[in-house]
Protein backbone atom coordinates (compact mmCIF):
# COMPACT_ATOMS: atom_id res chain seq x y z
CA UNK A 1 0.00 0.00 0.00
CA UNK A 2 1.48 3.31 -0.42
CA UNK A 3 1.76 5.84 2.06
CA UNK A 4 0.29 9.51 1.46
CA UNK A 5 1.88 12.21 2.17
CA UNK A 6 -0.71 14.98 3.52
CA UNK A 7 -0.28 18.41 2.70
CA UNK A 8 -2.61 20.88 4.81
CA UNK A 9 -2.92 24.67 4.31
CA UNK A 10 -2.23 26.72 7.15
CA UNK A 11 -3.21 30.44 7.97
CA UNK A 12 -0.98 32.66 8.96
CA UNK A 13 -3.60 35.33 9.98
CA UNK A 14 -0.17 37.49 11.99
CA UNK A 15 -2.11 38.92 15.19
CA UNK A 16 -5.06 40.53 13.41
CA UNK A 17 -6.52 42.26 16.38
CA UNK A 18 -6.61 45.99 14.82
CA UNK A 19 -8.94 48.32 13.46
CA UNK A 20 -9.74 49.10 10.00
CA UNK A 21 -11.12 52.77 9.44
CA UNK A 22 -14.18 52.18 6.93
CA UNK A 23 -13.96 52.85 3.90
CA UNK A 24 -17.15 54.13 3.27
CA UNK A 25 -21.06 53.93 4.40
CA UNK A 26 -20.87 50.07 3.62
CA UNK A 27 -17.93 49.38 5.32
CA UNK A 28 -17.53 47.07 8.84
CA UNK A 29 -15.05 47.45 11.05
CA UNK A 30 -12.70 44.57 11.88
CA UNK A 31 -11.90 44.40 16.07
CA UNK A 32 -10.22 40.99 15.91
CA UNK A 33 -9.31 37.73 13.70
CA UNK A 34 -8.50 34.52 15.72
CA UNK A 35 -6.39 32.44 16.37
CA UNK A 36 -3.69 34.25 14.69
CA UNK A 37 -2.50 31.34 12.62
CA UNK A 38 -5.11 28.53 11.69
CA UNK A 39 -5.34 25.46 9.15
CA UNK A 40 -8.45 24.34 7.21
CA UNK A 41 -10.93 22.81 8.95
CA UNK A 42 -10.20 25.48 12.08
CA UNK A 43 -12.64 27.61 12.51
CA UNK A 44 -11.84 31.47 13.05
CA UNK A 45 -13.29 34.01 15.06
CA UNK A 46 -13.94 37.62 13.34
CA UNK A 47 -15.41 40.50 15.28
CA UNK A 48 -16.51 43.40 13.39
CA UNK A 49 -19.63 45.99 13.15
CA UNK A 50 -21.69 45.34 10.10
CA UNK A 51 -22.43 41.46 10.57
CA UNK A 52 -26.15 40.39 10.43
CA UNK A 53 -27.51 38.05 13.50
CA UNK A 54 -28.11 35.44 11.45
CA UNK A 55 -25.13 33.19 11.02
CA UNK A 56 -26.24 32.30 7.57
CA UNK A 57 -26.44 35.97 6.00
CA UNK A 58 -22.48 36.34 6.43
CA UNK A 59 -20.52 35.63 3.75
CA UNK A 60 -16.66 34.97 4.08
CA UNK A 61 -15.02 35.22 0.93
CA UNK A 62 -11.48 34.17 1.05
CA UNK A 63 -9.24 35.41 -2.32
CA UNK A 64 -5.55 34.08 -2.88
CA UNK A 65 -3.06 35.87 -5.03
CA UNK A 66 -3.11 34.41 -8.53
CA UNK A 67 -5.88 31.52 -7.28
CA UNK A 68 -10.06 31.20 -7.51
CA UNK A 69 -11.54 32.82 -4.29
CA UNK A 70 -13.53 30.17 -2.12
CA UNK A 71 -16.65 31.31 0.24
CA UNK A 72 -17.77 30.24 3.38
CA UNK A 73 -20.46 30.76 5.34
CA UNK A 74 -20.89 31.77 9.22
CA UNK A 75 -20.96 28.95 11.39
CA UNK A 76 -22.35 31.00 14.25
CA UNK A 77 -23.05 34.55 16.09
CA UNK A 78 -22.41 36.03 19.41
CA UNK A 79 -22.30 39.56 20.46
CA UNK A 80 -19.09 41.40 21.50
CA UNK A 81 -20.41 45.04 22.54
CA UNK A 82 -23.99 45.31 21.57
CA UNK A 83 -23.79 49.17 22.50
CA UNK A 84 -20.43 49.65 19.49
CA UNK A 85 -22.58 46.99 17.41
CA UNK A 86 -19.72 44.60 17.26
CA UNK A 87 -20.86 40.63 16.41
CA UNK A 88 -18.32 37.79 16.54
CA UNK A 89 -18.66 35.26 13.45
CA UNK A 90 -16.91 31.78 13.50
CA UNK A 91 -15.77 30.29 9.58
CA UNK A 92 -14.18 27.44 9.11
CA UNK A 93 -11.28 27.59 6.73
CA UNK A 94 -12.07 25.96 3.41
CA UNK A 95 -9.25 23.46 2.25
CA UNK A 96 -7.93 23.31 -1.39
CA UNK A 97 -6.39 27.45 -1.13
CA UNK A 98 -2.97 27.54 -2.81
CA UNK A 99 -0.40 28.69 -0.18
CA UNK A 100 0.47 32.48 0.30
CA UNK A 101 -1.27 35.47 0.89
CA UNK A 102 -4.98 35.75 1.25
CA UNK A 103 -7.54 38.30 1.66
CA UNK A 104 -10.67 37.90 3.78
CA UNK A 105 -14.08 39.81 3.06
CA UNK A 106 -17.11 39.54 4.88
CA UNK A 107 -20.23 40.22 3.48
CA UNK A 108 -23.41 40.76 5.42
CA UNK A 109 -26.06 39.00 2.43
CA UNK A 110 -29.10 41.08 4.32
CA UNK A 111 -27.77 44.79 4.65
CA UNK A 112 -25.16 44.19 1.56
CA UNK A 113 -22.63 45.80 4.04
CA UNK A 114 -19.23 44.77 3.29
CA UNK A 115 -16.12 44.66 5.86
CA UNK A 116 -12.62 44.22 4.98
CA UNK A 117 -11.02 41.84 7.32
CA UNK A 118 -7.24 41.49 6.33
CA UNK A 119 -5.04 39.83 4.50
CA UNK A 120 -4.01 36.47 5.94
CA UNK A 121 -1.28 33.92 5.40
CA UNK A 122 -1.96 30.12 4.18
CA UNK A 123 1.01 27.74 4.84
CA UNK A 124 1.30 24.07 3.75
CA UNK A 125 1.88 21.14 6.05
CA UNK A 126 3.29 17.70 5.35
CA UNK A 127 2.99 14.34 8.00
CA UNK A 128 6.64 12.10 7.27
CA UNK A 129 5.45 9.32 7.62
CA UNK A 130 1.72 9.65 6.75
CA UNK A 131 0.62 6.29 8.29
CA UNK A 132 1.58 3.72 10.67
CA UNK A 133 -0.12 0.16 11.38
CA UNK A 134 -1.65 -0.88 14.99
CA UNK A 135 0.78 -1.65 17.67
CA UNK A 136 3.74 0.29 16.34
CA UNK A 137 5.83 2.43 17.93
CA UNK A 138 7.54 4.20 19.37
CA UNK A 139 8.19 5.88 16.18
CA UNK A 140 9.06 9.55 15.27
CA UNK A 141 6.83 11.47 13.04
CA UNK A 142 7.85 14.48 11.23
CA UNK A 143 5.32 17.44 10.92
CA UNK A 144 6.78 20.50 8.63
CA UNK A 145 5.18 23.45 7.45
CA UNK A 146 5.76 25.74 4.51
CA UNK A 147 8.14 28.48 5.35
CA UNK A 148 6.08 30.71 7.02
CA UNK A 149 4.95 28.35 9.25
CA UNK A 150 5.82 29.16 13.02
CA UNK A 151 6.10 26.12 15.95
CA UNK A 152 6.83 28.17 18.99
CA UNK A 153 9.92 26.98 20.70
CA UNK A 154 7.86 26.22 24.02
CA UNK A 155 4.71 25.14 24.51
CA UNK A 156 3.77 23.67 20.94
CA UNK A 157 1.31 20.30 21.28
CA UNK A 158 0.20 17.43 18.88
CA UNK A 159 -3.00 15.39 18.65
CA UNK A 160 -3.15 12.70 16.76
CA UNK A 161 -6.76 10.81 17.66
CA UNK A 162 -7.96 7.77 19.36
CA UNK A 163 -5.57 5.00 20.05
CA UNK A 164 -1.86 6.82 19.46
CA UNK A 165 0.07 8.19 22.05
CA UNK A 166 2.25 11.23 21.82
CA UNK A 167 5.29 10.12 23.90
CA UNK A 168 7.00 13.41 23.24
CA UNK A 169 7.40 16.57 20.62
CA UNK A 170 10.85 18.48 19.57
CA UNK A 171 10.96 21.74 18.32
CA UNK A 172 13.69 21.17 15.18
CA UNK A 173 12.71 25.00 13.76
CA UNK A 174 9.83 27.40 13.00
CA UNK A 175 8.42 25.24 10.88
CA UNK A 176 9.19 21.54 11.98
CA UNK A 177 9.04 19.50 14.78
CA UNK A 178 9.30 15.52 15.54
CA UNK A 179 6.57 13.91 17.37
CA UNK A 180 6.95 10.31 19.13
CA UNK A 181 4.02 8.24 18.70
CA UNK A 182 2.92 4.41 19.46
CA UNK A 183 -0.54 3.15 17.91
CA UNK A 184 -2.31 1.01 20.22
CA UNK A 185 -2.76 -2.40 18.66
CA UNK A 186 -7.12 -2.51 19.13
CA UNK A 187 -6.40 1.61 17.41
CA UNK A 188 -9.33 2.23 15.11
CA UNK A 189 -8.26 1.72 11.56
CA UNK A 190 -8.64 4.29 8.57
CA UNK A 191 -7.82 8.12 7.82
CA UNK A 192 -7.47 10.87 11.01
CA UNK A 193 -6.81 14.16 11.48
CA UNK A 194 -3.34 15.48 13.12
CA UNK A 195 -3.79 18.87 15.12
CA UNK A 196 -0.52 21.00 15.88
CA UNK A 197 -1.15 23.82 19.32
CA UNK A 198 1.16 26.16 19.84
CA UNK A 199 1.25 29.95 21.10
CA UNK A 200 -1.12 31.89 18.38
CA UNK A 201 -1.28 29.01 15.67
CA UNK A 202 -4.01 26.38 15.67
CA UNK A 203 -3.28 23.91 12.55
CA UNK A 204 -4.91 20.55 11.35
CA UNK A 205 -3.77 17.94 8.86
CA UNK A 206 -7.42 16.98 7.87
CA UNK A 207 -7.30 12.88 7.66
CA UNK A 208 -3.49 13.59 7.62
CA UNK A 209 -2.68 10.27 9.01
CA UNK A 210 -3.89 6.87 8.83
CA UNK A 211 -3.70 3.43 10.51
CA UNK A 212 -3.14 0.74 9.07
CA UNK A 213 -3.59 -3.25 10.01
CA UNK A 214 -1.24 -4.95 12.46
CA UNK A 215 1.09 -6.43 10.89
CA UNK A 216 1.21 -4.31 7.50
CA UNK A 217 4.37 -2.71 6.62
CA UNK A 218 4.15 1.37 5.43
CA UNK A 219 4.10 1.97 2.32
CA UNK A 220 7.91 3.78 0.86
CA UNK A 221 6.99 7.65 0.81
CA UNK A 222 10.22 9.51 -1.20
CA UNK A 223 12.05 11.43 0.36
CA UNK A 224 11.20 14.95 1.07
CA UNK A 225 14.17 17.65 0.62
CA UNK A 226 14.02 21.20 1.71
CA UNK A 227 16.66 23.64 0.85
CA UNK A 228 17.80 26.79 2.97
CA UNK A 229 17.74 30.39 0.71
CA UNK A 230 21.45 31.41 -0.10
CA UNK A 231 21.88 35.37 0.09
CA UNK A 232 23.61 36.53 -3.37
CA UNK A 233 27.47 36.08 -3.89
CA UNK A 234 29.87 38.40 -5.69
CA UNK A 235 32.61 36.87 -7.52
CA UNK A 236 35.19 35.28 -7.25
CA UNK A 237 33.40 34.29 -3.77
CA UNK A 238 31.24 30.97 -3.86
CA UNK A 239 28.02 30.07 -1.59
CA UNK A 240 27.61 27.77 0.98
CA UNK A 241 23.97 24.84 0.06
CA UNK A 242 22.56 23.84 3.24
CA UNK A 243 19.51 20.87 2.99
CA UNK A 244 17.23 19.34 5.39
CA UNK A 245 16.41 15.58 4.13
CA UNK A 246 13.68 14.08 5.63
CA UNK A 247 13.18 9.75 4.77
CA UNK A 248 10.78 7.39 6.06
CA UNK A 249 13.80 4.39 6.56
CA UNK A 250 12.28 2.48 3.62
CA UNK A 251 12.84 0.77 1.44
CA UNK A 252 14.57 -1.61 4.00
CA UNK A 253 17.42 -2.64 2.52
CA UNK A 254 19.08 -1.02 2.17
CA UNK A 255 17.19 1.73 3.99
CA UNK A 256 20.18 4.36 2.60
CA UNK A 257 19.36 7.43 0.89
CA UNK A 258 22.10 8.93 -1.69
CA UNK A 259 22.22 12.64 -2.19
CA UNK A 260 22.99 14.24 -5.35
CA UNK A 261 23.63 18.08 -6.05
CA UNK A 262 23.19 19.02 -9.82
CA UNK A 263 23.01 22.56 -11.67
CA UNK A 264 19.28 23.13 -13.87
CA UNK A 265 20.47 25.89 -15.52
CA UNK A 266 22.59 29.18 -15.57
CA UNK A 267 24.48 31.86 -17.42
CA UNK A 268 25.61 31.19 -20.84
CA UNK A 269 29.42 29.28 -20.19
CA UNK A 270 28.82 29.72 -16.35
CA UNK A 271 29.61 25.95 -14.59
CA UNK A 272 28.43 25.60 -11.17
CA UNK A 273 31.59 23.16 -8.91
CA UNK A 274 30.47 21.62 -5.79
CA UNK A 275 32.99 20.46 -2.94
CA UNK A 276 30.53 17.45 -2.22
CA UNK A 277 27.71 16.88 -4.37
CA UNK A 278 26.82 13.64 -2.11
CA UNK A 279 26.21 15.89 1.08
CA UNK A 280 23.31 17.92 2.25
CA UNK A 281 26.01 20.80 3.16
CA UNK A 282 28.31 21.87 0.36
CA UNK A 283 30.32 24.55 -1.25
CA UNK A 284 30.03 25.49 -4.33
CA UNK A 285 31.66 27.81 -6.96
CA UNK A 286 30.91 29.38 -9.91
CA UNK A 287 32.80 30.28 -13.15
CA UNK A 288 30.66 33.05 -13.90
CA UNK A 289 28.19 35.83 -12.84
CA UNK A 290 24.69 35.50 -13.80
CA UNK A 291 21.32 33.59 -12.18
CA UNK A 292 21.76 30.10 -11.25
CA UNK A 293 19.25 27.65 -10.16
CA UNK A 294 20.63 24.16 -8.22
CA UNK A 295 19.03 21.19 -7.65
CA UNK A 296 19.00 18.31 -4.64
CA UNK A 297 18.05 15.07 -5.57
CA UNK A 298 17.41 12.50 -2.79
CA UNK A 299 17.01 8.70 -3.41
CA UNK A 300 16.01 5.62 -1.30
CA UNK A 301 16.94 3.35 -4.22
CA UNK A 302 13.23 3.46 -5.06
CA UNK A 303 11.91 6.99 -5.19
CA UNK A 304 13.71 10.27 -5.28
CA UNK A 305 12.79 13.57 -4.09
CA UNK A 306 14.28 16.88 -4.98
CA UNK A 307 14.41 20.54 -4.66
CA UNK A 308 15.35 23.65 -5.99
CA UNK A 309 17.31 26.58 -4.89
CA UNK A 310 17.77 30.21 -6.98
CA UNK A 311 21.95 31.57 -6.67
CA UNK A 312 22.70 35.48 -8.07
CA UNK A 313 26.10 35.54 -8.61
CA UNK A 314 27.19 39.06 -9.09
CA UNK A 315 30.19 40.08 -11.26
CA UNK A 316 33.92 40.86 -9.54
CA UNK A 317 34.04 43.95 -8.32
CA UNK A 318 36.88 45.64 -9.94
CA UNK A 319 39.43 46.81 -7.05
CA UNK A 320 40.74 50.89 -7.47
CA UNK A 321 44.33 51.48 -8.07
CA UNK A 322 45.81 55.01 -7.54
CA UNK A 323 47.02 56.80 -10.95
CA UNK A 324 50.41 56.57 -12.24
CA UNK A 325 52.05 60.00 -13.07
CA UNK A 326 54.89 60.70 -15.54
CA UNK A 327 56.76 64.18 -15.81
CA UNK A 328 58.67 64.87 -18.90
CA UNK A 329 61.98 66.01 -18.42
CA UNK A 330 62.76 69.15 -18.14
CA UNK A 331 65.13 71.56 -19.85
CA UNK A 332 67.44 74.12 -17.45
CA UNK A 333 66.24 77.41 -18.29
CA UNK A 334 68.20 81.41 -17.44
CA UNK A 335 66.00 83.49 -15.90
CA UNK A 336 64.00 85.13 -15.67
CA UNK A 337 62.20 82.63 -18.76
CA UNK A 338 59.64 79.83 -17.35
CA UNK A 339 60.02 76.64 -17.45
CA UNK A 340 57.67 74.11 -19.11
CA UNK A 341 56.13 71.55 -17.47
CA UNK A 342 54.20 68.09 -18.77
CA UNK A 343 53.01 65.53 -17.50
CA UNK A 344 51.11 62.35 -18.22
CA UNK A 345 48.29 61.31 -15.65
CA UNK A 346 46.56 57.89 -15.78
CA UNK A 347 43.74 56.18 -13.74
CA UNK A 348 41.78 53.28 -13.81
CA UNK A 349 38.16 55.40 -13.61
CA UNK A 350 37.77 54.70 -10.29
CA UNK A 351 35.93 54.85 -7.67
CA UNK A 352 33.27 54.99 -10.70
CA UNK A 353 31.93 58.93 -11.45
CA UNK A 354 34.88 60.36 -9.32
CA UNK A 355 37.30 62.47 -11.33
CA UNK A 356 41.02 62.69 -11.26
CA UNK A 357 42.61 66.08 -9.39
CA UNK A 358 46.01 67.72 -9.89
CA UNK A 359 48.38 69.48 -8.33
CA UNK A 360 51.76 70.94 -8.70
CA UNK A 361 53.91 71.93 -5.59
CA UNK A 362 57.37 72.56 -4.95
CA UNK A 363 59.36 69.87 -2.87
CA UNK A 364 62.68 72.18 -2.46
CA UNK A 365 64.77 74.95 -4.30
CA UNK A 366 66.46 77.94 -3.22
CA UNK A 367 63.44 80.30 -3.89
CA UNK A 368 60.09 80.01 -4.78
CA UNK A 369 57.92 78.94 -7.54
CA UNK A 370 55.32 80.45 -9.05
CA UNK A 371 52.78 77.47 -11.25
CA UNK A 372 50.77 79.33 -14.17
CA UNK A 373 47.96 76.53 -13.46
CA UNK A 374 48.94 74.58 -10.45
CA UNK A 375 45.91 71.89 -11.11
CA UNK A 376 46.96 71.44 -15.09
CA UNK A 377 48.98 68.96 -16.15
CA UNK A 378 50.84 70.79 -18.25
CA UNK A 379 51.21 74.26 -17.23
CA UNK A 380 54.48 76.79 -16.95
CA UNK A 381 56.65 77.89 -13.76
CA UNK A 382 58.55 81.16 -12.65
CA UNK A 383 61.40 81.17 -10.53
CA UNK A 384 62.62 84.16 -8.34
CA UNK A 385 66.01 82.55 -7.65
CA UNK A 386 68.79 80.59 -9.38
CA UNK A 387 69.43 77.06 -8.17
CA UNK A 388 68.05 73.16 -8.57
CA UNK A 389 64.31 72.95 -7.98
CA UNK A 390 62.69 70.14 -7.67
CA UNK A 391 58.84 70.13 -8.35
CA UNK A 392 56.00 67.79 -7.49
CA UNK A 393 52.75 66.61 -9.46
CA UNK A 394 49.62 65.01 -7.20
CA UNK A 395 46.82 62.86 -8.69
CA UNK A 396 43.95 62.18 -6.64
CA UNK A 397 41.36 60.10 -8.31
CA UNK A 398 39.05 60.77 -4.06
CA UNK A 399 40.29 57.10 -2.29
CA UNK A 400 43.79 57.21 -3.66
CA UNK A 401 47.12 60.05 -4.60
CA UNK A 402 49.95 59.18 -6.28
CA UNK A 403 53.30 61.25 -7.45
CA UNK A 404 55.97 62.12 -9.07
CA UNK A 405 58.75 64.75 -9.31
CA UNK A 406 61.05 66.67 -11.63
CA UNK A 407 64.10 68.62 -11.11
CA UNK A 408 64.68 71.80 -12.86
CA UNK A 409 67.93 73.64 -12.49
CA UNK A 410 67.57 77.87 -12.99
CA UNK A 411 70.41 79.74 -14.39
CA UNK A 412 71.51 83.35 -13.26
CA UNK A 413 70.30 85.98 -15.36
CA UNK A 414 73.11 86.71 -18.26
CA UNK A 415 74.97 90.19 -17.66
CA UNK A 416 75.09 93.30 -20.54
CA UNK A 417 78.13 93.73 -23.23
CA UNK A 418 80.35 96.78 -21.85
CA UNK A 419 82.81 98.63 -23.84
CA UNK A 420 86.31 98.00 -23.49
CA UNK A 421 87.99 100.40 -20.69
CA UNK A 422 91.69 101.86 -21.96
CA UNK A 423 94.18 103.72 -19.55
CA UNK A 424 97.10 105.37 -21.13
CA UNK A 425 99.22 105.31 -17.86
CA UNK A 426 101.12 108.07 -16.18
CA UNK A 427 103.02 111.04 -18.16
CA UNK A 428 106.22 110.34 -19.47
CA UNK A 429 109.09 113.01 -20.55
CA UNK A 430 112.40 112.07 -22.01
CA UNK A 431 114.73 113.36 -25.29
CA UNK A 432 114.18 113.68 -28.98
CA UNK A 433 115.64 110.73 -30.47
CA UNK A 434 115.20 108.52 -27.48
CA UNK A 435 112.89 105.94 -27.33
CA UNK A 436 110.79 105.97 -24.11
CA UNK A 437 108.45 103.50 -22.62
CA UNK A 438 104.54 103.57 -22.25
CA UNK A 439 102.50 101.45 -20.01
CA UNK A 440 98.81 101.77 -21.23
CA UNK A 441 96.15 99.12 -19.55
CA UNK A 442 93.04 97.35 -21.32
CA UNK A 443 89.65 96.14 -19.58
CA UNK A 444 87.10 94.06 -21.13
CA UNK A 445 84.21 91.88 -19.70
CA UNK A 446 85.10 89.13 -22.19
CA UNK A 447 81.54 89.55 -23.89
CA UNK A 448 81.03 90.08 -27.38
CA UNK A 449 78.07 92.47 -28.52
CA UNK A 450 75.74 90.80 -30.77
CA UNK A 451 75.67 94.19 -32.44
Amino acid sequence: MKRAVTRTLLVAVGALAFALAPSGADAGRVTAVTPARASADVTLNISATGLDPNPASNRVTFTPQGGAAADALALNVGTVDAAAGVRRIGVRVPRGLPAGPVALRVTNLASGEVTEAGTIQLVALDVIPASLAQGAGPADIVIRSSPNGQFAAAGTRAVFGAGVTVHSLRVDSPTQVTVSVSVSPTAPLGRLTVATLTSGQTAYAPEGFEILPQGSGPANVAPTVQIAPVAPVTLPAGATLSATVTDDGLPDPPGLVTLAWSQVSGPAGGTATFGAPGAATTAVSFSAAGTYVLRLTANDSALSGQAEVTVTVNPVVPTNVAPTVQIAPVAPVTLPALALLSATVTDDGLPQGANVTTLWSQVDGPGTVTFTDPTAAATSAAFSAPGTYTLRLTANDTQFSAFADVEVAVNAPASTNQAPTVDAGPDVAGEVGTPIDLAGVVTDDGRVSAT
